[in-house]
């Protein structure tokens, strides 16, 4: 079983800041900034949730989030953001944590000892927009955050670099070989000398240098882990060994198990404002027969030179009839002679991979960590053939039997290259337009006029 795991800010304490290359230079004018990126401590195996709050806590502090009439996140002074930051943290950390891994319960081990664990949850991408659609900031058409995910072979150490080059606030997953655990961090900067690279990185399990949940600022360079990884080489794979340990905090990426002596990067998860492409959903009205009739309409206007071959939509749990969704859906595609099937999402079962979230915890796992449950639900749209290539769009007519609130069918929507290398994840969020014409912005995708078939 293949198991999504951590993502982690990069950036450098023991050197001089002028010789780091920072995504978010945590000071300004010598003193703390601000709005930079902090180090949450996470509560039991969430580190997901903590790594996110990480970044949330940057694009909150931008006017668009600061000022709007839901915050991102509702600071307690939006004038002095300092105040009662770590309450607020902590409390949205632990709610996030609620909603990607489940709510908490007490399990009492084999040797006697207790352990928190959490089952239930979204999985922590679907629960991290699950949130931004809550308040009204995930990417919706032109504006609010969307987030791309790299994987596997799209995974580098130049690529590392080159993101945090480009001033990108983004998280990085890394794995444990051979076990169902892993750990979520962001990386913030980094920093070439003596043949090997040095990441700085916020590391939400508490031990030092991360002893400071208490403190006045809420960002401090001091607050990072610096990890060592040998080699310079832009096409060689991250890798961060046990021993590499001299000056760095290597040892704390392996404080919960004394089996494991390397990790390897696996994914990066790169959040930003907007994504650039656009799409829609069209209410067109009802047949005479009462039934009411819309239309998606996707398009891939931009996707690394990528075509997308699967279009993930995921629905408010109980909220809409799949089952009728997806035969609508698919006499549609049917009636169109398109290249695509339609299926319902499978999160427990053939979907679990993408779902089943990093577990940064002590090994062994319990049983209901290795059992966790998602309780996504949605659907599952798969090409036949190459899938959509740039310029290439998707129309697909359906009508439903009962009645689907217009707002129901926003949805979170992750879209997967062919090669299964890249995913972008964004919103499907109602938009206002003239008469009868309900917008949504579902991703990497935009609406246009004329249609060429894939």
């Amino acid at each position: 079983m293949k198991v999504l795991v951590g993502l982690f800010v990069l950036a450098l304490a023991t050197a001089s800041q002028a010789e780091i290359r920072w995504s978010i230079d945590p000071t300004l004018n010598g003193k703390p900034n601000v709005a930079g990126i902090p180090d949450i401590a996470q509560k039991g195996p969430t580190c997901g949730s903590a790594a996110y709050m990480n970044l949330l806590w940057h694009f909150s502090n931008k006017p668009a989030y600061l000022n709007a009439k839901t915050p991102l996140i509702p600071h307690k002074d939006p004038k002095d953001v300092r105040k009662e930051w770590n309450a607020t943290t902590r409390t949205m950390m632990l709610s996030f944590a609620d909603t990607m891994y489940g709510k908490a319960s007490i399990k009492t081990l084999p040797d006697g000892t207790q352990k928190e664990v959490r089952t239930g949850g979204r999985g922590v991408e679907d629960g991290l927009f699950a949130y931004l659609k809550s308040v009204g900031h995930g990417y919706s058409a032109t504006k609010g955050t969307g987030l791309s995910l790299r994987r596997n072979s799209d995974v580098n150490l130049g690529k590392m670099r080159g993101l945090i080059d480009a001033n990108q606030v983004f998280t990085a997953t890394w794995n444990w070989p051979g076990e169902p655990i892993g750990h979520y961090l962001s990386p913030v900067g980094y920093e070439q000398r003596d043949g090997s690279t040095y990441f700085s990185m916020t590391n939400g399990w508490q031990g030092a240098p991360n002893e400071h949940d208490n403190r006045k600022e809420p960002v401090d360079a001091a607050y990072y882990d610096v990890i060592k990884v040998k080699g310079t080489n832009a096409t060689q794979l991250v890798t961060f060994k046990r021993d590499d340990e001299a000056g760095t905090s290597n040892t704390n990426l392996f404080k919960n198990t004394e089996k494991i002596n390397e990790v390897n990067l696996s994914l990066t998860s790169v959040m930003r404002d907007g994504i650039g492409h656009n799409s829609q959903i069209k209410l067109k009205g009802k047949s005479p027969d009462g039934k009411s009739k819309y239309e998606y309409y996707l398009q891939n206007t931009e996707f690394e030179g990528k075509s997308i071959a699967r279009i993930d939509l995921m629905f408010e749990p109980g909220r809409v009839n799949l089952q009728e969704l997806a035969v609508g859906m698919q006499s549609s595609l049917l009636a169109q002679g398109l290249n695509w099937d339609i299926r319902l999402l499978d999160a427990n079962g053939v979907d679990r991979d993408l779902y089943f979230p990093a577990f940064g915890s002590e090994l062994p796992l319990t049983e209901d960590e290795l059992n966790w449950e998602s309780s996504s639900v949605g659907l599952v749209l798969t090409s036949r053939g190459a899938g959509l290539m740039e310029g290439q769009d998707l129309a697909i007519e359906f009508d439903t039997l009962s009645q689907i609130s217009e707002a129901d069918l926003g949805a979170i929507v992750r879209v997967t290259s062919l090669d299964g290398t890249l995913q972008d994840y964004v919103l499907a969020e109602p938009v206002p337009e003239p008469a009868t014409l309900l917008g949504l912005a579902l991703g990497t995708m935009a609406l246009v006029r004329r249609r060429k078939r894939a």
